[in-house]
């Protein structure tokens, strides 16, 4: 009977097996240092290719829309990058505009992220700008966006050659004549209209430049007179002295129309406040001293007005407002004529000075009991109250430009080589305290060139200009007028 067998190995077994196991130790040692390597290797050819993809990336056609691979699963290596495709272009790719000469390149900015945000698992980003015009493209046909679409070309059948495209007009040759500068100065009343009339008539006509400087129409008269300025500007007309001695005659030529407000300050009244001839007469001469005088009382009987003395206040320097102020009062007051007269400067009976249309309306605001005149232009742009006067009609009459255009119209017949007064006009419709603004123009010019092309500017301002006027503040010349205007500068020479 053989002797049985021990569970245990013998020493020779032993040794075989721990030869073995050393054997497959150094075999799979191996084995995981050339994974290692492969897998290290790997990274580096993909961390490579994730910087040079922005650069390489291709760009979408302008005519087919990029498609972009959705975002790999979550379990995909770190460092890999999407795959972006994008379907074949029916026509060559225009070039990038960082080929293009002397243009901008295009920075990538994922090329400029540290190493830790490039491993972040992202697609790679798609650049896409417009095309170049032709102007940057050479041999680029334009394609403008009403063109409609044209049919694909037959292999068999040639291109239809593109449309002709127009011509560009040829552009307007410059003048080689000497622009003709006209100098005017004077009123200061209509300098916003003027000005604005100035600029638009240079910009149809520029070889003709007109410069005009609003210093009062005392200095512009003078200015003409010293034969300073081409022409001069004045709200008054009570040059007649002096315009009468020049050689050659001097045409008042009305341009529009304007009136004088008078504005107040009592106390507890917010309502409109009328006054008559008589009444305004009486203020301003102090021979009414407060606002509950039955004068007032009996014209306004709806309003309740109190006890409180009235402040007289007027302008301190000459000026047009005073004299057409003035002048309507010399109309509607014998006393007032007498005693005071008209003029662009008088001596005041009672009252406080003040400068400008600001300077009145700013202490009549701060005065209780207050009184002053200015002009409509500056009440309406300024929302100031102002009051209703009786016109020669028996009518109380609120300034507007349909009001003062209506005193206009009343004028038969325009004086040419003198202003005409039209305060105190008669007509229902009317506003008593109106008047014109002038240009004096001499009839003959000693420049004939100068002559001539003022004269076609005055056409223009009467036959163009009034809607502009209107639509400024300014009451424009009615029709009728207006055509005895034009028969006035057709004898400009």
């Amino acid at each position: 009977m053989p002797e049985p067998r021990s569970p245990f190995p013998s020493k020779r077994d032993q040794e075989y097996l721990t030869i073995r196991v050393s054997k497959m130790t150094v075999v799979n040692g191996l084995l995981a240092a050339m994974v290692v390597v492969a897998i290290v290797a790997l990274g580096l050819r993909e961390r490579a290719k994730s910087q040079t993809a922005p650069a390489s990336a291709p760009v979408a056609s302008p005519q087919e829309p990029a498609v972009v691979s959705p975002p790999p699963p979550s379990g995909r290596p770190s460092g890999a990058r999407a795959e972006v495709t994008a379907t074949e272009p029916a026509t060559p790719t225009p070039p990038l505009e960082s080929q293009a000469p002397n243009e901008e390149a295009v920075d990538s900015s994922d090329a400029r992220q540290p190493e830790t945000a490039r491993a972040e698992l992202r697609p790679s980003p798609v650049i896409y700008r417009e095309p170049r015009t032709t102007d940057s493209v050479p041999n680029q046909p334009e394609v403008k966006p009403e063109d409609p679409p044209q049919p694909a070309d037959r292999p068999d059948q040639p291109a239809a050659p593109p449309p002709p495209t127009p011509d560009p007009p040829p552009p307007r040759p410059p003048s080689t004549a000497a622009p003709t500068i006209l100098n005017g100065a004077g009123a200061t009343y209509p300098y916003p209209l003027y000005a604005k009339w100035f600029d638009d008539y240079h910009d149809l006509n520029p070889q003709v430049q007109i410069n005009y400087q609003a210093v009062g129409s005392g200095a512009g008269v003078g200015a003409l007179l010293r034969e300073v300025v081409d022409f001069g500007a004045t709200d008054v007309p009570t040059y007649d002295e002096q315009l009468s001695q020049t050689k050659p005659a001097i045409l008042h030529i009305p341009t529009v129309l304007g009136a004088i407000v008078p504005i107040y300050n009592i106390p507890g009244v917010s309502r409109e406040v009328s006054f008559t001839p008589d009444v305004l007469a009486g203020i301003f001469q102090g021979r009414i001293g407060s606002w509950s005088d039955p004068a007032i009382a009996n014209v306004n009987p709806a309003v309740n007005l109190p006890n409180v003395p009235i402040v007289v206040i007027h302008r301190s320097e000459g000026n047009a407002a005073t004299f057409v102020f003035t002048d309507y009062l010399c109309k509607v007051s014998t006393d007032w004529r007498e005693k005071v007269g008209k003029g662009t400067s008088v001596s005041w009976p009672v009252g406080l000075g003040a400068k400008g249309d600001e300077g009145v309306a700013g202490l009549v605001r701060h005065t209780p009991g207050g009184i002053g005149y200015v002009d409509l232009l500056y009440v309406e742009q300024n929302h100031v109250p102002f009051a209703r006067v009786r016109n020669a009609a028996g009518m109380f009459v609120k300034a507007s430009m349909h009001s003062v255009t209506e005193a206009a119209a009343s004028v038969g017949e325009l004086p040419p080589n003198s202003g005409i007064s039209i305060t105190n006009a008669p007509g229902k419709e009317a506003y008593p305290i109106a008047s014109f603004t002038w240009l004096l123009v001499p009839k003959n010019s000693n420049d004939a060139v100068k002559g001539r092309e003022l004269a076609v500017f005055l056409h223009w301002m009467i036959d163009r200009g009034q809607p502009l006027a209107e639509r400024l503040g300014y009451a424009p010349i009615p029709g009728k007028l207006a055509l005895q205007v034009k028969k006035m500068i057709a004898q400009l020479r």
